[in-house]
């Protein structure tokens, strides 16, 4: 039997490792990769819970940079995603 992952199941899996991130911004590669291979639902929840950890990471974090830079295939949706809360309320830095 396949176990069945929720809405609930997957924000309190991904709760924690999201809340590690602000402190080692290197968690946000694996986080791409996993991306790349999850079903849609999981997906969706992602893209939804990840707008504090990466406001905290903030557009100068040298490991958000380097997968805009090197976007993992399949993870368009993430780095879109990541883009537009970086440039949301301000605009993108020259870095």
């Amino acid at each position: 039997s396949r176990d069945v992952w929720t809405e609930d199941s997957i924000h309190l899996c991904l709760s924690l490792y999201l809340s590690l991130i602000s402190s080692n911004h290197y968690l946000i590669q694996p986080l791409a990769t996993i991306y790349t291979v999850v079903d849609k639902d999981i997906k969706r929840v992602i893209l939804q819970i990840l707008e504090i950890p990466i406001r905290e990471m903030g557009m100068t974090s040298p490991e958000l940079l380097k997968l805009i830079r090197n976007c993992p295939q399949n993870a368009e949706g993430l780095i879109t995603r990541i883009i537009h809360i970086l440039t949301q309320q301000m605009p993108p830095s020259h870095v």
